[in-house]
């Protein structure tokens, strides 16, 4: 599929290194939060294709 945007989220740097499975069930748990709330987003660094970082606002309705 290709990708438009690019998120990066950084794990407790004070944990320390985690064991596989405990990082695999973390990005599954990580992957699907997007899909329930965009504003997510903004706790890592989002990117679009260009490079640019990107902040998701909340809309408001007029």
């Amino acid at each position: 599929m290709r990708w438009t945007g690019v998120a990066f989220f950084e794990a407790d740097p004070a944990a320390g290194l985690v064991p596989d499975a405990d990082a695999r069930r973390l990005l599954a748990d990580l992957v699907g939060r997007p899909n329930d709330d965009r504003l997510v987003l903004n706790e890592g660094r989002f990117f679009d294709r260009q490079g640019r970082r990107l902040l998701v606002e909340e809309a408001t309705a007029h």
